[in-house]
């Protein structure tokens, strides 16, 4: 009957598993059709938003508020996919991003902010935007040629009165040579967006040169150049760290065409389990029971123990354990057949000679002699 009522808990809850499996890929299947209509739909939004932010960019231009206009159609060119059915609004929103981008340089040259220029015109060529606008182009080399050529006149204004200044002699004249050529090194690392070496030589004009005033303009240019790159990563950054955070809520897609396992593994594992318990319960042999007007429980407790103490595998025996409403019945045995498979002078198997009704806090009195604890157990 143990093994019975074993069974019987070990098939229940693999048959309610199973029972349960459709239910959990059918609601698999409806989480996977919920993302997608979820990204549909994102992506629809995204649309609108970037057909009304070019209205908006092309309408600033009219306008010639070219900063508003730059800003509109940045948001149009990261909300209009290049896809086949937004690729003239993505086209439109790059070429306005390009023209209002020159624009809005030229402005800030006028402002005196050269290096918020050279700013905006390298951020139009890089690869997220249009690395083949023209005008963008041909602004970043105006800009080069104009910053050399002020360069060459400042140090030649310095050296007109070399003639009639007799304090500039031929160390000042090789400090001016060497200046140059660190200026043209300089810019030659900016160009290369070799940021460090470049702001590195213009440091060093500025140590032979203190009031350089190309110098400090080049160290300008340099840090905007790499504020402009510490804003770029954070961005990268940030959506590497927010796509991390939304693929954990990404649930795996169901495999077609595969075996699904657990369930025989786990049976045969118990049915293994309870082949073991019952080769305990035959082979762990208690030399003495006897009981005087004993409980259920009380007898169940020194029956585990003498189970722990007599394990021929040295380990702890056999769990037993005893429900909350124990009833068993007050029952006298005492020996009066021979025991089957019991152990040279083994005393006989007990029958129960007084029984009586099952009650609540029954008594037992009993005494046996080399006994299984599978058969200790029965009686």
């Amino acid at each position: 009957m143990t093994t019975f009522y074993r069974n019987i808990c070990i098939v229940i809850p693999a048959l309610i598993l199973v029972w349960q499996l459709p239910l959990a890929a059918q609601n698999m299947a409806q989480n996977v059709q919920n993302i997608a209509e979820r990204e549909i739909a994102r992506r629809q939004a995204g649309v609108a938003q970037g057909k009304a932010a070019l209205e908006r960019g092309q309408d600033a231009m009219k306008k010639k508020d070219f900063a508003k206009a730059h800003e509109e159609f940045r948001t149009a060119v990261d909300f209009l996919p290049d896809a086949l059915a937004t690729a003239q609004l993505h086209d439109e929103a790059v070429n306005g991003f390009c023209d209002s981008g020159v624009k809005l340089a030229q402005e800030r040259v006028a402002q005196g902010k050269a290096g918020e220029a050279d700013a905006i015109a390298r951020e139009i060529l890089s690869d997220r935007y249009d690395p083949n606008c023209t005008a963008a182009q041909a602004f970043i080399t105006h800009r080069q040629t104009s910053t050399v050529a002020q360069s060459d006149k400042q140090i030649e204004t310095r050296t007109q009165t070399t003639s009639v200044n007799r304090t500039i002699g031929p160390a000042f004249l090789s400090k001016v040579e060497e200046v140059k050529s660190l200026l043209a090194d300089a810019e030659a690392y900016y160009l290369a967006a070799r940021y460090d070496l470049a702001f590195k030589k213009y440091e060093q004009v500025l140590n032979l040169d203190p009031y350089n005033i190309a110098a400090r303009r080049g160290e300008e240019r340099v840090n905007l150049a790499r504020t402009h790159y510490s804003e770029e990563a954070y961005n990268e950054t940030r959506s590497e760290q927010l796509w991390k955070v939304q693929k954990g809520w990404e649930e795996p897609v169901r495999q077609y065409g595969q075996r699904v396992g657990g369930i025989s593994d786990s049976v045969t594992r118990d049915v293994s389990g309870t082949a073991r318990i019952n080769n305990k319960l035959n082979s762990i042999i208690i030399p003495k029971i006897e009981f005087q007007d004993a409980s259920v429980r009380e007898a169940i407790d020194n029956v585990r123990q003498q189970a722990a103490a007599n394990d021929p595998d040295g380990k702890k025996g056999v769990d037993i354990v005893v429900g909350s409403n124990v009833e068993a019945a007050p029952v006298v045995v005492e020996p009066a057949a021979p025991l089957p498979n019991a152990s040279p002078g083994a005393s006989a198997a007990p029958v129960p000679v007084v029984p009586a009704p099952i009650g609540q806090g029954g008594r037992i009195t009993i005494s046996l002699h080399d006994i299984p604890l599978g058969e200790a157990l029965r009686y």
